[in-house]
């Protein structure tokens, strides 16, 4: 996955949780405040825990 390709359409958590990890840009986008609670969300976790957490990032990254 390219850096450009992490901003284009929709992506899991997972792959987003990665691309955190690899582009420094993305968190400077986002806040690190809302890039550890991207982080710290597991695999188990529901919708109901996931999707508010990404309605918050959604807006930094438009």
């Amino acid at each position: 996955m390219t850096d450009f390709e992490a901003l284009c359409g929709f992506i899991t958590p997972k792959e987003l949780k990665a691309v955190l990890h690899t582009v420094p840009e993305v968190v400077e986008l986002v806040g690190a405040a809302n890039a550890n609670l991207i982080l710290q969300t597991r695999d188990q976790d529901g919708e109901e825990k996931v999707k508010p957490v990404l309605q918050t990032v959604l807006p930094h990254l438009m």
